[in-house]
């Protein structure tokens, strides 16, 4: 199964026959073709997706090069631009990159989605995110780079959760 940046998931692409890479000028006379399932989970539908257009290649070489081509061409619609194969477009995809001058808290946030988690576990990070935001606020570097961010920061921090707890707890 491929995880894409989309939420949504595909399963591994497949070339018809399965010996295209080994077999024989006798399978010219087949038809070609590459399969995969689409999985769109916010929409909670699957599609089976086909893929023609190496069959008009009449050598081996060719046509093993225009799958080849096929299903790097695919891949890379599905991967980086988001493409959705059941509504026919390109869905926008979320920019997760973390680079050195990204804010602390938004950089925690930004790792926070690129995790593959349950439910649960996901709902108690995203718990400890919010108070390790109220905490770098309050001890002044919710602004910082990541660059900037040195392990004595994150001692603070950490040191000053539970105290932070408890202000909370008695609001």
């Amino acid at each position: 199964m491929i995880s894409l940046l989309n939420g949504c998931n595909c399963s591994n692409l497949t070339v018809n026959p399965k010996n295209w890479k080994t077999c024989k000028a006798s399978a010219l006379a087949r038809n070609w073709y590459i399969q995969y399932y689409f999985y769109d989970t916010s929409m909670k539908k699957k599609k089976f997706v086909i893929i023609k257009g190496m069959n008009r290649f009449k050598t081996l070489d060719e046509r093993r090069e225009a799958t080849k081509q096929l299903i790097g061409n695919e891949l890379h619609q599905l991967r980086e631009k988001g493409y959705n194969p059941i509504t026919g477009k390109f869905a926008p995809v979320k920019d997760n990159c973390i680079e050195a001058t990204t804010l602390f808290v938004e950089a925690l946030r930004k790792a926070f989605d690129l995790m593959k988690l349950e439910r649960t576990t996901k709902v108690d990070i995203n718990s400890s995110i919010n108070y390790f935001e109220i905490a770098a606020q309050k001890l002044g570097f919710a602004n910082y780079e990541i660059q900037d961010v040195k392990r004595k920061h994150l001692m603070q921090l950490l040191e000053m959760l539970p105290t932070l707890k408890k202000e909370l707890e008695r609001l």
